[in-house]
């Protein structure tokens, strides 16, 4: 079967190419390849989009919404939770790598996707999404320690050290802030790092909003915190 996002299209040819990688592939159980931006030159969270799309070929921990997936083992996971709001293919996927199956990240063209943002405030909100899926996929499976590291690094960067860096300052010493300067270090490594997997990518761009991205991020875990305390079910985010 083959699972399409309503705002994406796909490419020629990538039908007949996922089917046959399936067949001869019988340990894998979803097959995606790369999906790319309809206009990235329309606005720099599009171009953002197309950067984190480029995912590295091969062996991957999961795949996003467009991908071929094995209909029998589809089946038997029981599909996507529909308790989830976002992030329902990663969990999906940790379910069926816990059963044996890999996911494969394949270099074919995919999917052409129109991400439409042109304001900060719809990239504001995608990032508050994420951070509500990440904490969403840790609690239902928190015994595992599945997305833990995720949770731990918003958290971190978004909450701790702000906190720890103003509060040393105020009660002990203003060389406390210099712990600020982990941020800059962090960015500096994103960007490497960028540039490694992906060349041909505005890195430093990118890099930056991925550090900015921790604080709508971490919003969207209190988001999903205060809801579960609440007793309140879960309702979409939508940027678009």
């Amino acid at each position: 079967m083959q699972f399409v996002d309503g705002d994406c299209r796909v490419a020629e040819g990538w039908l007949a190419f996922a089917t046959d990688f399936l067949r001869s592939r019988p340990d894998t159980a979803i097959v995606c390849g790369r999906r790319k931006e309809i206009h990235p030159e329309h606005s720099l969270y599009n171009l953002l989009c197309d950067i984190e799309w480029n995912t590295p070929v091969g062996e991957a921990e999961a795949c996003g919404g467009d991908f071929m997936v094995r209909a029998r083992v589809f089946s038997d996971v029981s599909g996507f939770n529909p308790d989830l709001i976002a992030g329902e293919e990663p969990e999906m996927c940790f379910r069926m790598r816990s059963r044996g199956w890999k996911i494969h990240r394949a270099a074919p063209l995919m999917t052409l996707h129109d991400a439409a943002m042109t304001r900060f405030g719809q990239w504001l909100r995608r990032s508050s999404r994420s951070g509500y899926a990440y904490a969403a996929r840790g609690a239902l499976h928190w015994h595992t320690g599945y997305c833990r590291r995720e949770n731990l690094c918003i958290a971190f960067w978004a909450g701790l050290l702000p906190v720890l860096s103003l509060l040393g300052a105020l009660l002990f010493t203003p060389w406390c802030l210099l712990l600020l300067l982990l941020y800059p270090l962090q960015y500096a490594r994103l960007a490497q790092h960028t540039r490694r997997v992906d060349p041909g990518a505005d890195a430093a761009v990118y890099a930056l909003f991925l550090v900015l991205g921790k604080w709508p991020e971490f919003y969207g875990q209190l988001v999903y915190l205060l809801r579960r305390l609440r007793g309140q079910r879960p309702t979409l985010i939508e940027y678009k």
